[in-house]
């Protein structure tokens, strides 16, 4: 294969992403917050978080300089006071610096660059130790921009990675965090496209449904994808294919509504199906032969 230079982007000419404010409001280029139930929150909901750990890091520095004035004369439980306190705000340091990389990752691949944001990724995945809190949300990114080159089987990889970081006890439960869950549909999505039918749903049989919005928007994604590829429409209700409809800006364009049509035109619901393939064509994406090469074949034919 010939190499091909991509030179990197300036970041101080990156647009920051719009935050969804919810699922129903949400677009394809928006960047996606989601609480601890995994439903779509605004922005906002989350900066008071920010603010309770500055303040955190503020009293805990207030704190530790009032003890080593108080200590002063002791030479030893200064050194030892100030070893605590640079222990710290090294910590702190080192943790916000990687949350900046990651988040930076998330703009730049939510952006429509993600070679720089596979390259952010890379340099997470570089430090397994310093930024150990952030290497999921890496190998998610990597994941994703695979998906979008047609390099199915590398995603994969990269969503199982995830499952298999944790317990061996624990690698076959998917409701163990949201970028687990996450990853879950997203290989089942993955191992459907590298032709692995069979795989996919089995892993499917595996994952509960989820509560939260966003999540369950992922996993009926994943359904319609199985069915597709299995040719097995009972895989998924009409009215879970229906739904997707409602969330046409956020899903529109990659072959979503594509699935959708094919399942309508299955159970003879025509009009739907219509509706459906016509909302996919006006939003196509060039892309979406890689993403989803039979999904694209199928609507070229509808």
């Amino acid at each position: 294969m010939p190499y091909r230079h991509v030179p990197p982007i300036d970041k101080h000419h990156v647009t920051d992403p719009r935050a969804a404010p919810s699922l129903a409001e949400a677009q394809s280029t928006d960047v996606i917050w989601l609480d601890k139930d995994g439903n779509v929150r605004p922005m906002s909901s989350f900066q008071k978080y920010r603010l309770v750990i500055a303040a955190v890091a503020v009293t805990v520095g207030v704190v530790l300089c009032g003890a080593l004035a108080l200590v002063d004369g002791l030479p030893g439980a200064y050194r030892a006071l100030g070893a605590v306190a640079g222990f710290v705000y090294l910590f702190f340091g080192v943790a916000a610096y990687w949350g900046v990389v990651a988040r930076r990752a998330l703009r730049l691949l939510a952006a429509g660059h993600p070679v720089d944001a596979d390259r952010s990724a890379d340099r997470l995945l570089t430090h397994p130790i310093m930024a150990a809190g952030f290497q999921r949300v890496a190998r998610l990114i990597k994941g994703r921009v695979a998906q979008r080159s047609g390099r199915h089987t590398d995603a994969v990889e990269q969503y199982r990675a995830i499952r298999y970081s944790h317990a061996p006890q624990a690698r076959r439960t998917v409701t163990l965090n949201r970028v687990t869950e996450i990853a879950v549909y997203e290989e089942i999505i993955a191992l459907c496209n590298a032709k692995r039918a069979d795989d996919a749903k089995e892993l499917l049989g595996q994952a509960p449904r989820p509560t939260g919005d966003y999540l369950d928007l992922l996993y009926d994604t994943a359904r319609l994808l199985v069915s597709f590829t299995t040719d097995d429409p009972s895989v998924v209700s009409t009215a879970d294919a229906e739904k997707m409809m409602r969330y046409d800006r956020l899903v529109g364009g990659w072959g979503v509504l594509a699935l959708v049509g094919w399942h309508a035109r299955k159970r003879g619901a025509e009009p739907l199906a219509r509706r459906a393939i016509d909302a996919e064509l006006s939003k196509q994406r060039r892309d979406l032969a890689t993403r989803m090469p039979a999904v694209a074949r199928w609507l070229d034919s509808a």
